[in-house]
Formats: C-alpha cells, structure tokens, sequence
C-alpha cells in the first residue's frame, strides 16, 4: 500500500511517500461498501505500530507532497477522460433506445423534446472530448510532462466531466423511464454510472477545491510571467 506519512514537522514539507506491505504486523484491513464504483475495493485500513522498512521510502524523505501534486494532474485528466467516455455510453445507449422503443404508435426518437435531449449531449460530449485532446496535445509536445502550466486546464475539464457525467446520467435515465433504474437490461450499462456519478466528481479533489486551485494556478502563473493583476 503506496501511503503519505508524516516524517518531519508540520506542513507540507514534513511528509513522505512510504510504501507498507498489508502483510506487517499492525496492518488490520475491513471493507467499505460503496453506493457505486463496486472493482474500486475501497478498504478502510488501521496502522497500530506498523514498523517499516527504511528501503520502503519512495523518493526522498519529506519530499512525498510533491509526489503527491504531481500525480494528481494525471489522475485528474484520466478521470476527464472516463467521465467523457461514461457519458458517450450514457448517450449510445439511450440512443439505440429511442429508436426502438415505440410511444403513441411511433419511435420515441420521433418526438422533438427526445432529440433535443440527445443533440445537446451530444454537443458537450464532443467539446468536452476536443478540449481533453487539447491538453494531451500539449502534454506530448512537452514530452509527457503535465506541468504546472497544464494544472489548471486539467483541473477545469475534470470539473466540466463531472457536470456533464451528471446530465448524461439524468437525461439517459429519463429517456430509459423505468428501464433506467433497473440492475441489468437494457438500462444497465445507464443504471450503474448513476451511481457511479458522485464519487467522480468528488475523486480526485471536489468542484469547489479544483475550481479554485484552477484561478489561482493561472494567477500564479502571470504573476511570475510578469503581469500586474
């Protein structure tokens, strides 16, 4: 288990990345349920007097919240990325839906407010999708590096996944009816990202913290590059 201990003092400067094999002595494991996201194998993990090796340091010693930062860049981007492909599933299936399913004797795809429905997300699957090739865009001329300077493009597209994750999720549902909240069946695939939904928007930092994070890297930013704010 890859875990961020305190070494030194307070701060950010004090915390190291260890890595703690679930086998040592003092390491007692119980799984957690979870609404959604049942492969994720969430574990709540007690440490009573764990002793670990020096060797299992990863990095150097109090160095371990930079590690941190720096994964949460492509932690964040894959995320944005899933959530775009959950909602394209959200928009495939309820698709293939609306053309099969019948209502008043014709398709339900026949009726306008349904393909609205489906034009619109459509449009921010496919915005959403184009801005995620931006950043990787940027991420390969800068030999695979996601920087700083990409923090807040990442930061921001994860926040748009989520927003658009929930309006697939709602919309699909409602296209599906009934269908829609059933385990399995037509609607499954629908079914289980709903309840998938929450823990991607809060995974990986919330709205509110990265939506902030995201204004003040980009101040930062033009600071050091010199602008007068």
């Amino acid at each position: 288990m890859t875990t961020a201990v305190r070494t030194g003092g307070p701060g950010i400067a004090g915390v190291s990345m260890l890595v703690i094999p679930l086998d040592s002595p003092g390491v007692t494991r119980r799984r957690i349920k979870n609404s959604g996201w049942n492969a994720a194998d969430s574990t709540w993990v007690t440490l009573e007097n764990v002793r670990v090796a020096a060797d299992h340091l990863i990095g150097r010693e109090n160095e371990g919240f930079q590690y941190l930062m720096i994964n949460f860049n492509r932690e964040r981007f894959t995320m944005a990325a899933g959530m775009n492909t959950q909602a394209r599933i959200c928009l495939e299936d309820a698709w293939a839906y609306a053309m099969d399913r019948k209502t008043f004797g014709k398709p339900l795809f026949s009726h306008q407010v349904i393909r609205h429905k489906l034009a619109t997300l459509a449009r921010y699957i496919e915005s959403h999708w184009a801005w995620i090739e931006q950043i990787a865009y940027h991420c390969k001329v800068n030999g695979g590096e996601m920087g700083p300077e990409l923090a807040s493009r990442i930061a921001l597209a994860k926040v748009h996944g989520g927003r658009l994750l929930e309006l697939a999720s709602r919309e699909a549902q409602q296209i599906f009816g009934g269908l829609g909240y059933q385990r399995g069946g037509l609607g499954g695939r629908v079914e289980q990202i709903s309840r998938d939904v929450r823990v991607n928007i809060v995974g990986g930092g919330s709205e509110e913290i990265i939506t902030d994070l995201a204004v003040r890297q980009e101040m930062a930013i033009a600071l050091k590059r010199g602008a007068k704010l």
